[in-house]
């Protein structure tokens, strides 16, 4: 960040490979302009203009244009925060935008290929854990690959099996170039670990509780005085009444170096229970307790449960983790009993319609059988008397307004109608497609029939649209073993699989 300081340069890539790696321009190409050169405008004198040199690209008058860089978790040089406060530090004219896995800066366009040369040279760069991506930037928290590379969705890049050089094979936006850009090998990650500039207490990283424990005090300096200074900039520091101690001393926030595995505790290990979420986990360790005090595998003195003062229970004293387990291995409740009801899709649309004419799609279950119309398994568990679905609406050409709505269905009764309103954008023969969801599982399509005329086109006598069923897929959970596993209706034919 201190511009004093010449970071390293690693690599040399030619301008032109920039060029094409920007995809702003082609190589060769002349620079796009948003207003004269700034010797040949005709402006008031102003002591800041003849203060303030402009950059080569105001000076040209450049369009504006960016750069923009995405950096891995996984010990990459930059990290998002670090490379805005460079390229404040560094260069002028910047706009810079920063983001949890990526960076921009915005400048004049020759401004923006100076800066995206030197950032790519230069020691912030890493071919593997370092991307050039203007579009679909994603990658930066995933896994990396077999060669240590960070993920890209649009495999910008590509690496030589016979040098190690990474290469990119498209430009920054994924689009294609008329010739790969050879960037070089990656560093190692013993190199990585050295000139990262992030913070990262796993697999070799730095600590900050110890390697660094200035950048945590300095963070709870700040914290402090923005807290207690009410965001305040026209407070004076004496002002503020409280400890003037920079930081916490010795204080603990992070976990031990490298992070936490996940450690079994011994069986003998027992633990407490605070407060139980509902009546019903406090109901099943009642029963769970009273078991073991029954099994005379804990004393009666052990455990007990109390009422809370509000409205949840309080488990108090000890319980031993391994006998809580079997009790509740003994004490798993049995599937919940679900009935399958068969409803009928009532569907009024026209047949024929305009275009451009707003039109109403009714759509009600029945529970009385329609003949030639594919029925809808529900599941409806035991004691409930309605359910709430979900039906979306999709249709090719047609402007919709509302495409998803809630349809509650009585267990017995006619759900209540609802309602979707469609406007054709385009004549011809149209398929409107309902699909069908309960507890986010789908449940079956309908397809509606309909033909869009034109405007000036007299009208038929009205017909209802035509429908058909394509596909119902129902599946059975905690069943015994003669339930069938899956079940998928076909036009009324019925296919039974048996998974074993």
């Amino acid at each position: 960040m201190d511009p004093s300081k010449k970071l390293e340069k690693l690599r040399d890539i030619a301008e032109e490979d920039v060029v094409r790696l920007l995809a702003h321009r082609a190589p060769g190409e002349a620079y796009k302009s948003i207003h004269p050169p700034i010797e040949e405008l005709e402006e008031p004198d102003c002591s800041v203009r003849e203060m303030v040199k402009p950059t080569p690209g105001a000076a040209a008058g450049d369009r504006i244009r960016y750069v923009q860089f995405t950096d891995s978790l996984f010990f990459a040089p930059a990290t998002p925060r670090i490379r805005p406060m460079m390229w404040f530090n560094r260069y002028r004219g910047v706009d810079p935008g920063v983001l949890s896995g990526r960076t921009i800066v915005e400048a004049r366009e020759r401004d923006v290929e100076a800066i995206a040369k030197e950032c790519i040279d230069n020691e912030t760069f890493d071919t593997a854990r370092t991307g050039l991506r203007g579009r679909t930037v994603h990658g930066h928290s995933v896994r990396l690959n077999e060669n240590g590379i960070m993920y890209d969705s649009l495999r910008r890049w590509a690496r030589d099996e016979r040098t190690g050089d990474i290469k990119h094979v498209k430009d920054m936006v994924g689009g294609a170039m008329d010739k790969e850009v050879v960037l070089g090998k990656p560093m190692s990650e013993d190199e990585l670990r050295k000139r990262t500039t992030m913070f990262r207490n796993a697999q070799g990283g730095t600590w900050m509780e110890e390697d660094d424990p200035e950048v945590a005090d300095v963070i709870a300096e700040i914290h402090w005085n923005r807290t207690w200074g009410g965001f305040q900039p026209f407070v004076g520091r004496d002002q503020i009444k409280g400890n003037k101690d920079i930081g916490v001393k010795n204080l603990k926030l992070y976990v031990p170096r490298g992070g936490v595995e996940e450690v079994k505790p011994p069986e003998s290990a027992w633990f407490k229970i605070e407060r139980m979420e509902d009546e019903a986990d406090a109901k099943a360790a009642r029963e769970g307790i009273e078991l073991l005090k029954q099994m005379k595998e804990i004393k009666r003195e052990d455990v007990a449960v109390y009422p809370s003062t509000g409205d949840r229970p309080i488990l108090e004293r000890m319980l031993p983790l391994a006998e809580l387990e079997r009790v509740k291995l003994s004490k798993r409740q049995k599937p919940e009993e679900v009935t399958s009801v068969k409803k009928y899709p009532d569907i009024d649309f026209p047949s024929r319609i305009k275009l451009r004419q707003k039109y109403p799609l009714v759509i009600r279950l029945i529970a009385e059988e329609l003949k030639g119309v594919l029925s809808m398994d529900f599941e409806f568990p035991e004691g409930v008397e309605e359910i709430e679905i979900t039906v979306t609406v999709d249709a090719l050409d047609f402007e919709i307004e509302k495409t998803g709505q809630k349809m509650r269905v009585p267990f017995r009764e006619n759900s209540d109608p609802i309602v979707f309103y469609l406007t054709p954008t385009s004549v011809g023969d149209k398929t409107i497609r309902l699909k069908f969801y309960q507890n986010g599982n789908y449940n079956g399509e309908i397809s509606v029939e309909t033909t869009v005329i034109a405007s000036e086109e007299r009208h038929e006598t009205y017909k209802r649209a035509e429908i058909r069923g394509e596909v119902g897929i129902h599946t059975k959970k905690d069943c015994t073993d003669d339930c069938e596993d899956l079940r998928i209706e076909v036009e009324k034919k019925i296919i039974i699989w048996n998974i074993k």
